[in-house]
């Protein structure tokens, strides 16, 4: 019996899909990637909620990456994990997250109790082991942190999405 033989079953037909569909998504995924790492502001200031963050020491503009998965034909685009960190998840989505532990020594500047100023909460220097000892349990008491969204990729994705449709016509029309 003779193999049958169909055009799309050519080897060189679906390669050339898969390279245009590869190129295709790593274009969109690069334009996103670029687009959000414009979008992130290196600078001290805390930005808006709802606005992209600020990236206060450049991590988080550094470490966003975009690559193509071919077994799946789609694209992965965002930032690395800092550490065992929540950081991005919580940046772009919001919700809780646990402070950092912190341990004040004797001589340095930490929080103090004072119920003669208008705020609880009133940063000097301390000056005994028990005044550090306060001003630790007094700093880590309130751990857990409530974080308003600051979405930077998923605003990427959305002014991106155009140009991919754009791009995908482009290619099926030559092809």
């Amino acid at each position: 019996m003779a193999k049958r033989f169909t055009f799309f079953d050519d080897k060189s037909v679906r390669r050339a899909l898969d390279m245009g569909t590869r190129k295709a998504l790593s274009k969109f995924g690069a334009y996103v990637r670029r687009r959000a790492k414009s979008s992130i502001r290196k600078r001290k200031k805390t930005s808006e909620p709802g606005q992209p963050p600020s990236s206060h020491t450049g991590k988080l503009r550094k470490y966003i990456y975009f690559g193509y998965d071919r077994a799946r034909r789609s694209v992965v685009i965002g930032a690395l994990p800092f550490s065992s960190s929540r950081a991005q998840e919580v940046l772009e989505h919001g919700g809780r997250a646990r402070r950092a532990v912190k341990t004040f020594r004797v001589g340095g500047r930490g929080p103090l109790k004072s119920l003669d100023v208008p705020h609880p909460e009133r940063w000097g220097r301390l000056h005994t082991p028990y005044q550090a000892a306060r001003a630790t349990r007094i700093y880590n008491s309130g751990l857990t942190a409530i974080y308003r969204p600051r979405p930077y990729m998923r605003p990427a994705f959305q002014k991106e999405m155009s140009a991919l449709s754009t791009e995908m016509k482009d290619f099926l029309n030559k092809g």
